[in-house]
C-alpha cells in the first residue's frame, strides 16, 4: 500500500488514500484479493512518587478495521485476473 502522504501520524478523522500495488516474480491467477486495515492506539508511560513507588499507566483504542473485497472469487462472469511480469 502506498499512502498519497509521507505523514506517519494521524488523528481521529484523518482521511488517508492510496494506491494498492501487487508484485509477483512470475505470471500469476487471482482468484481472491482481500484488504484488511486496522486502526489502533497504545500508550504506556510510568510516574514515580517518592522514592519506592513507581505506578505505570497504560491505555489501548481500537479506532476501525475494514475489509474490503477488492477481488472475489466466484464473482461476475467467473474469469480469473492474469498478472503479467513488465520488462
Amino acid at each position: 500500500v502506498t499512502f498519497q502522504t509521507t505523514v506517519k501520524l494521524f488523528t481521529s478523522g484523518d482521511c488517508l488514500t492510496g494506491q494498492i500495488t501487487v508484485d509477483v516474480s512470475k505470471e500469476t491467477k487471482i482468484k481472491s484479493l482481500t484488504f484488511l486495515a486496522k486502526g489502533k492506539a497504545t500508550v504506556r508511560w510510568t510516574e514515580h512518587y517518592g522514592q519506592y513507588t513507581t505506578v505505570v499507566y497504560y491505555a489501548s483504542e481500537k479506532y476501525f478495521k475494514i475489509e474490503n473485497n477488492i477481488l472475489k472469487k466466484g464473482r461476475g462472469n467467473g474469469n480469473v485476473w492474469h498478472s503479467h511480469l513488465s520488462s
